[in-house]
């Protein structure tokens, strides 16, 4: 079987890494390989000229009503024999980072429009043979979304139409959303010509708008969630009162999937060494924090605050004794995250009396 994976990130390929979805891209090819699944990943290029690559070649995409140029190259993995493609436009490069951040009022604009770019470069790579046809595409998360869109929209992409796809969603709450049209970035003006199923695209809660992670549900034949608890969690409405992120609007199309069979979760997992696993000190430990912390101020002219503030965190964690047992999480400190911890319970926060609790070990 042959398998191709298109994703936003990959931590097989240098600063393509923001969390964990690039985790999964970058272990999961191998595991399908150990099995004997062929499986070639695909991501924008944002920045790997200094790569050893082979140049497969060109594809042109009309994008914005106007002919875009975008290469293919490959990189190749002697040690997995997994195929690495990236697709280059200077639209992927540009910012320097994998994700953009906009000005407020215009959620994912400069993103959504790249991955768009990506989609269709992909999908017309796919039409051309440059990248090996597979039986299955494994889509992950808003970003890849616009690849189901134009198979099974555009009538270019007929012969495609019947790939398999496999769509893992790895944060519900990032759903890409962009108007339909009336703005540069939405779904009429990168593909003017597209005729869609609006009901199958709008976002539930703002119908005048585009939202590919509901899309790419309703489009797949199959869609992950990261654990079979949370694949059932997903099924109800979020109560962010109360703490639980669940369907995040999207809970009804889920639904309709799950009682097709569409929905299964896969518990995500750790790759352990197999033999003779490094024993990491608490020293050695703030050691590659600090260093970690140094090469993201190295990145810009000027210290960032956040960098500011977590050196200097570090800094006070490392000159504390500690005579008790060390709790440490490594997520983002956002609400999807953290909230359920900061809930009253009792006289206090949730998380102060998790800490009471460890205390008495």
């Amino acid at each position: 079987m042959h398998v191709l994976m298109v994703a936003a990130e990959n931590d097989a390929l240098p600063n393509a890494k923001v969390g964990g979805v690039a985790d999964v891209v970058r272990d999961a090819p191998k595991a399908l390989a150990a099995q004997g699944v062929s499986v070639d990943v695909v991501i924008p290029d944002y920045g790997f000229e200094q790569l050893q690559r082979e140049y497969i070649g060109d594809v042109t995409v009309i994008f914005r009503a106007q002919p875009q140029v975008l290469s293919l190259f490959k990189i190749s993995d002697d040690n997995t024999h997994i195929n690495q493609f990236v697709i280059s436009h200077p639209l992927f490069s540009q910012s320097g980072s994998v994700y953009c951040n906009d000005e407020p009022g215009r959620p994912f604009a400069t993103d959504a429009t790249k991955y768009a770019l990506f989609s269709a470069a992909l999908c017309e790579a796919l039409l051309q043979g440059l990248i090996t046809r597979p039986q299955a595409l494994h889509l992950h998360d808003w970003h890849s979304a616009c690849v189901a869109v134009l198979l099974k929209f555009d009538k270019r992409y007929d012969t495609l139409a019947n790939l398999h796809i496999a769509y893992t969603v790895h944060n519900l709450a990032l759903q890409g959303i962009r108007p339909f049209k009336h703005d540069d970035s939405s779904l009429e003006a990168w593909f003017p010509s597209l005729g869609y199923n609006g009901q199958h695209l709008c976002d539930p809660r703002y119908p005048h708008c585009f939202n590919p992670m509901r899309s790419a549900i309703n489009l797949a034949d199959k869609v992950h969630l990261v654990s079979p608890t949370y694949s059932t969690e997903v099924l109800k409405p979020s109560n962010y009162q109360q703490g639980f992120f669940g369907g995040e609007s999207l809970e009804l199309d889920l639904q309709n999937q799950s009682a097709q069979g569409k929905v299964v979760g896969i518990l995500n997992g750790c790759e352990y060494p197999e033999k003779n696993p490094e024993q990491v000190t608490l020293s050695l430990l703030y050691e590659r924090i600090e260093h970690t912390l140094f090469n993201w101020m190295a990145k810009h002219e000027q210290l960032e605050t956040s960098y500011y503030v977590a050196h200097q965190r570090m800094l006070q964690f490392k000159n504390t004794p500690i005579d008790g047992p060390l709790v440490t999480s490594v997520g983002r400190l956002t609400e999807q995250k953290v909230l359920l911890l900061c809930q009253q319970y009792g006289n206090a926060l949730a998380l102060d009396n998790v800490c009471e609790i460890i205390n008495r070990f």
